[in-house]
Order: structure tokens, then sequence, then C-alpha cells
């Protein structure tokens, strides 16, 4: 497995777990709370991939609140 799943798996499993902990059936949950989360996890996203790329993770918040989010390189063409 590489870094990059593992990194993946964990955060979505601190998710699962959360919710699991607080015994809150996602049934349950309110569509604004789902909304949180969606975000929430977008912005874990963002600056996981920002810190694999060796980025810190304040230099990418501020980077995204100067309007100028930092964007991983694009792949090279064969």
């Amino acid at each position: 497995m590489t870094t990059q799943s593992s990194n993946s798996a964990r955060d979505g499993l601190s998710v699962s777990c959360a919710i699991g902990l607080t015994g809150v059936l996602l049934s349950q949950i309110s569509e604004h709370t789902l909304a949180t989360l969606a975000r929430w996890c977008r912005i874990r996203s963002y600056l996981d991939s920002a810190a694999n790329h060796g980025l810190g993770i304040l230099d990418a918040i501020r980077a995204a609140l100067a309007g100028k989010p930092w964007l991983p390189p694009l792949p090279a063409l064969a």
C-alpha cells in the first residue's frame, strides 16, 4: 500500500470513527451536518495534498485565503 493511499484510508477512517464514537447513525445526521462534513473533508484533503507536496499547512491556508490557492503540479505528458 502506498503512503498516499494509506493517508486517504486513514482520513476516511477518522471521519468514520468520529461518527461511530458519537453514536450517531448516518440516517440521523441532518443535511446541514452532511454539508459541514463535506466542507471539512474538502479542506482536509486540500491541506493533506499540499503537505504531501512539501507546502506547510499555514502557507496553504494563507494562499487560499489570499485568493491564490496552491495547486498540485500538472503531470508530465509522455
